[in-house]
């Protein structure tokens, strides 16, 4: 199986760039070309698609676009169409109302990095958001909250997820220009959506439809769902309401006089040359349910411009602009939600997939012409609830056991355990049917285990998984490290299983284990796993976890007994390019002896969860650290999976 991302042909091309093309972005910098100095003095190289994005950089310079701060070139694009109220109506949770003059905001970004800045959060070639909101009411006034946000990357997708309550989930995001014609389109488990195609005119935009205007406010839920999901679908968590952004003043009324700086507003689409479509019907994002009655308006533009934050513009109750930062009432706790009333929607709460069983969701009769996959059906949460366990039920499955420096083993261990035995387990499988996703994908762990109040648990280090892959369910559920990888192939040949795991465009684990001397052999083990649960935000904006454990079962039925001689795996220590730094820190572990490694056909069943502690302290920063790809952002420090220093 080979799961990989679009743009991985760039990825893997190691091009050289042209002196010419990198003069300007290192002109003073002091770094040798090719190569970019870290503040600790370890260099990066260059990335492999540079050249690939300095042309692209000089096709949006053609059409106008404007470099920023670092370099980096901006594009934001939104459209404003008029939907059916009724159809919104469904989709709506109960504390809010039905706008009879509903809209729509249709919101696509992307963000070229040049060469030399790529970073955790933006790790290049490009990074994307695309989001769609819809207005509705609530206790008077009129708000938008949103469907899904597809987000290219990881870093920004735990940031907003975690720490804003924002409904980002993973995909395929494209947003370009060619021939003075913006298009923008996202891809996420197969289906193409809110396909975007226009022109621009060169004229101010209306700032009603300036890039993320939200008037009055974006309404976002925060809650968790349940690690045991038999005692329903919300945790022991409160189900809060809150506002985000917008302006007190409402929204904006009238285009502000021109007192020189309508040149720097975004400019206007050409609804006459612009087209739209919600594209494939998918019930993991369900946009097909708004559909376009009419385009109201749009806007286009690049960071050069004004935009919602920091500049005032005419409103319902004034004139003003967007709240911005913690201490402007950026975000606001309006209500407690009956868990009850809101359980239908407690996968839309924060855009986790609808349930999943065996590839399949369950949809109501005749949608998407009628009705909404929004609101999960009675079905389908009585199906969420008295499930047995969430399944990789025919996948093929590599578990090559390690044994570990016994100090190395020790450091590695999370806060409040003991050590049990010095033993780093990899399990990767190539899944075919499961819960966790409706197509195939790909996934690695790295597994230890310790003693947690007298009981032995396999602390779960590391979980990657290819494109498609469950980003969201694990990590935020049962407290798993997941992340996404560019490139995770097992591919399994008649003399040989090859392994590759790339990610932030350096090489994680890369290996070969021959099948010639294999011996029949087969495994049916269970185990518990213990993972590291976010908390998110509280209302005095400190970060919470705790843990919690889920029991697994791993059976291999057909496996193969793979001698340690004839495994060979390699853990590579090379730097991401640029300023990412060396996150996924597998080489900490290279060198250590396998004990045992099967290959087979089986499955994996993982069974409803337990929460192991409270409220965990400053001491769980480090572990969450790694998982959390920190110290993140413009930060090129390598991230670590020893964290004790005894």
């Amino acid at each position: 199986m080979n799961r990989h991302l679009p743009f991985d042909p760039a990825l893997t091309r190691r091009t050289a760039l042209l002196a010419g093309s990198a003069a300007g972005i290192f002109a003073g910098s002091g770094a040798a070309f090719g190569q970019i100095s870290f503040e600790d003095g370890q260099p990066g190289t260059l990335p492999g698609f540079a050249e690939d994005v300095l042309a692209r950089m000089a096709r949006w310079e053609a059409h106008g676009w404007k470099r920023g701060r670092v370099g980096d070139m901006r594009s934001r694009i939104t459209l404003v169409y008029r939907t059916d109220p009724e159809k919104t109506r469904a989709l709506l949770p109960p504390p809010f109302e039905v706008d009879p003059e509903a809209l729509v905001y249709f919101n696509s970004l992307n963000i070229l990095v040049p060469p030399g800045y790529d970073t955790v959060l933006a790790p290049g070639p490009d990074y994307g958001e695309v989001d769609l909101s819809v207005t509705c009411y609530y206790k008077g006034l009129r708000y938008q909250t949103s469907l899904p946000w597809i987000l290219t990357r990881d870093f920004g997708r735990y940031a907003g997820r975690e720490g804003a309550m924002l409904r980002k989930k993973d995909g395929f995001i494209h947003h370009d220009f060619e021939d003075g014609v913006a298009t923008s389109y996202t891809v996420r488990q197969g289906r193409k959506m809110l396909v975007f195609e226009g022109r621009w005119l060169d004229e101010p935009a209306h700032p009603r439809a300036w890039y993320r205007e939200r008037g009055n406010g974006e309404l976002r839920v925060d809650m968790r769902l349940h690690a045991d999901w038999t005692k329903g679908p919300f945790s022991d968590l409160p189900v809060e309401l809150w506002r985000h952004f917008g302006s007190p003043e409402g929204e904006p009324t009238q285009m502000p006089p021109d007192t020189g700086d309508h040149a720097r507003f975004p400019r206007r689409l050409d609804l006459k040359n612009t087209r739209f479509s919600l594209g494939d019907a998918s019930p993991l994002d369900p946009y097909i349910d708004l559909p376009v009655l009419e385009m109201i308006d749009g806007s286009i533009g690049d960071s050069s411009q004004v935009g919602v934050a920091g500049y005032a513009v005419p409103r319902e109750r004034g004139t003003g602009q967007e709240r911005r930062g913690a201490g402007g009432g950026m975000r606001e706790k309006i209500a407690e939600l009956d868990p009850a009333e809101m359980a239908p929607f407690a996968f839309w709460c924060r855009a986790y997939d609808p349930p999943i069983f065996d590839n399949k969701v369950k949809v109501p009769a005749g949608w998407p012409d009628r009705g909404s996959a929004v609101a999960a059906s009675p079905e389908a949460l009585e199906g969420w609830k008295t499930r047995a366990a969430m399944r990789l039920s025919d996948a093929d499955l590599l578990l090559v056991d390690f044994a570990l420096d016994p100090t190395v083993y020790g450091r590695s261990l999370p806060p409040g355990t003991n050590p049990a035995r010095p033993v780093l387990r990899m399990i990767g499988a190539n899944v075919r049917v499961s819960d966790f996703a409706t197509v195939p994908f790909t996934e690695i762990w790295l597994l230890t285990p310790c003693e947690l109040d007298g009981s032995e648990v396999w602390y779960a280090l590391s979980h990657i998984v290819s494109p498609d892959g469950d980003v969201l369910l694990g990590r935020e559920t049962w407290g798993y490290p997941t992340k996404q990888a560019e490139i995770l192939t097992i591919e399994p040949g008649a003399d040989a299983i090859s392994l590759r795991l790339r990610r932030l465009h350096r090489e994680v684990a890369a290996g070969r284990i021959s099948r010639t001397a294999a011996s029949p052999a087969s495994l049916d083990e269970s185990f518990t796993v213990l993972g590291i649960q976010s908390l998110g935000v509280s209302d005095a904006g400190t970060r919470n976890a705790r843990y919690v454990t889920q029991p697994w079962t791993v059976r291999i039925r057909t496996a193969e007994r793979l001698p340690p001689a004839a495994i060979e795996l390699g853990f590579p220590r090379e730097a991401s390019p640029s300023r990412i730094g060396r996150k996924d820190p597998w080489f900490e572990f290279d060198g250590a002896s396998v004990t045992q490694s099967l290959f087979g056909s089986g499955e994996i069943a993982r069974r409803p969860g337990a929460y192991a502690s409270g409220p965990l302290g400053a001491e769980i920063r480090a572990a969450s650290a790694e998982r959390n790809d920190a110290p993140g952002g413009d930060d090129p420090h390598p991230s670590t999976f020893l964290i004790r220093s005894d």
